[in-house]
């Protein structure tokens, strides 16, 4: 790491800030997916070959998930027709319920067996369907299936979802999508692959500006270590992600520093090199798992899926353009994604980093490159009523 307390850095105070609304939270209960964060099982996903031994496996995964913070699953399909793995699916669904997890269910929207299948799924207790990837490159859905699916989980399940994820090239579509089929999750992928602070703004900008105009959550795919090129760099940009306002989506091993499982292919040895890296990590101040927990259980306090977003300018020094502030809740959180460290005036408490932080001899926080921390922004203190004695 970079001794930041001897380099050269640039200032970050708290005086003259403003805030720019992005995002304006919701007040009241809401409903769960709005701020769900969902763990993504490893491909391949449960289907028409599933045995009971690949339902049990899943079955036992569920409780360090649950463990871990996150309150959905996403799982495949496996077929209704075959009695051994129906039962094993329903002790699945029944034991994902107890342990608080909602499951939401991989279909593929062209198959009409799929369907049959997740109706009774539906019926036994999924919360909701994923039809997978969308876009240019991928699977192109008419606006008449969405709302057969629609009208499918209105039929069989009370809150139940719909969700897809975007292609790259599928950004410009989401506009057109949530208008015409109002899906519950537009998964954007467009944070696994900023580079720069301009990309990232950019990119939330233009989520909560396409969602929040038909009463949609952004929701996020988080940065793995493929995406983002190192490990300090993906627990960087997961941090910033899991501070974001909406429903986080999380690839199995993204939360151990692994990179996320991308095809079907078999994979020997990765089940025991997770295991083998969560019984390191557990408990180990600082490490991959015990951020993720951390963020996660901070994120559930501090109500951070539900709350508002604004950047926040004039505490970043516009000599250091790679740096990324925004409030939300009670949460400042500050990135810094260039090559250059950054010291924060600000005496406010370090709930999380990303990184280890330095200390500057003037007083704040060295952010070093590559860091994300949240701070805690403690509300003023109420003004006394002039008309109450003491």
């Amino acid at each position: 790491m970079t001794d930041a307390t001897t380099e050269s850095v640039v200032v970050a105070s708290e005086p003259a800030t403003t805030t720019t609304l992005v995002h304006r939270g919701a007040r009241g209960v809401q409903e769960w997916w709005r701020s769900c964060v969902v763990y993504v099982n490893d491909p391949p996903l449960l289907n028409g070959q599933s045995t009971v031994d690949d339902v049990v496996d899943r079955t036992e995964l569920l409780r360090p998930i649950s463990r871990l913070g996150a309150e959905a699953v996403r799982i495949g399909c496996p077929p209704a027709d075959d009695d051994a793995v129906t039962a094993a699916v329903e002790e699945l669904l029944a034991r994902a319920h107890r342990l608080g997890l909602r499951v939401i269910m991989r279909i593929d929207p062209a198959d009409a067996a799929a369907e049959a299948a997740a109706r009774h799924w539906l019926a036994c207790g999924v919360d909701g369907l994923d039809l997978g990837w969308v876009g240019p490159g991928a699977q192109d859905i008419s606006h008449t299936r969405y709302r057969e699916l629609q009208t499918l989980l209105a039929e069989t399940v009370d809150d139940g979802i719909l969700s897809i994820r975007l292609t790259p090239q599928g950004p410009a579509a989401v506009t057109e999508i949530l208008h015409e089929d109002w899906l519950h999750h537009v998964v954007d992928t467009a944070l696994t692959r900023a580079r720069t602070a301009d990309e990232a703004r950019r990119a939330i900008d233009e989520a909560y500006s396409a969602r929040d105009v038909v009463g949609a959550p952004a929701a996020w795919l988080v940065p793995d270590l493929l995406d983002t090129g190192s490990l300090r760099r993906a627990r960087a940009s997961a941090l910033l992600v899991l501070a974001l306002p909406g429903a986080p989506y999380l690839r199995q091993g993204t939360e151990l520093g692994l990179p996320a499982k991308r095809t079907k292919a078999e994979t020997p040895g990765r089940d025991e090199v997770a295991e083998a890296a969560r019984a390191e990590q557990r408990g180990v101040t600082g490490s991959t798992f015990e951020m993720f927990r951390a963020a996660l259980r901070l994120r559930t306090d501090f109500r951070l899926g539900t709350a508002s977003l604004a950047w926040v300018s004039g505490l970043i020094d516009p000599e250091h353009p790679e740096a990324i502030a925004f409030l939300t809740g009670e949460v400042l959180v500050v990135a810094n994604v260039g090559d250059t460290p950054l010291r924060l005036a600000s005496e406010s408490d370090v709930l999380l980093a990303s990184g280890p932080l330095g200390s500057a001899p003037e007083g704040g926080h060295i952010v070093p490159p590559e860091t994300t921390v949240w701070l805690w922004m403690a509300p003023p203190a109420a003004e006394p009523d002039a008309r109450v004695r003491h």
